[in-house]
């Protein structure tokens, strides 16, 4: 039985950019080899509120990135398929420890979506680690201290990872 790597995921969803990236930060910090993922998923891209130009947008921010990982010889791997096929497939193949990734706050299939991946996670015992992303504040149950709370979020120091240190995995599928 060959042993599976110890690794950290990075899953970008909506947030395609490296300035401020609390997720990326945190998987740096964990000291793991690290995964960056995309995933264009088939429910998203053609759901009523979707455009082929958001999706040319994304390819081009995607193909952006990987100009600026070029110099530390990481890639961001880029699926097409269900985001519950991914993690099963990437699980199958790695010792995945945790996903870093920002909260998103899309239409009810990215909600539905973040269900299903939440479950399937949780059933491997793989960490799932969601950052804030905006002034959104999700799981509220009233808005006691809301505008405290999204102050100290809009006021807090920016993330930016060090990617001097950023230890990338070599798996590519």
């Amino acid at each position: 039985m060959t042993l599976r790597r110890k690794v950290n995921i990075v899953w970008f969803k909506r947030d395609l950019r490296l300035r401020d990236h609390a997720p990326l930060c945190a998987a740096i910090d964990s000291k793991l080899p690290i995964i960056l993922i995309y995933i264009f998923e088939p429910a998203l891209m053609d759901a009523p509120d979707s455009d082929l130009r958001h999706w040319r947008f994304v390819w081009q921010s995607l193909q952006d990135l990987e100009n600026q990982f070029k110099p530390y010889h990481g890639k961001i791997q880029v699926f097409h398929s269900d985001s519950v096929d991914v993690f099963e497939k990437l699980n199958a193949e790695l010792d995945i420890q945790s996903v870093f990734s920002h909260e998103e706050t899309g239409n009810d299939i990215s909600f539905q979506r973040d269900i299903r991946v939440k479950k399937l996670l949780n059933a491997a015992k793989i960490s799932w680690v969601e950052f804030q992303t905006n002034g959104t504040l999700r799981g509220l149950t009233n808005r006691n201290n809301w505008e405290q709370a999204w102050n100290a979020f809009m006021t807090a120091p920016v993330s930016d990872p060090n990617l001097q240190i950023l230890v990338f995995d070599e798996y590519t599928n």
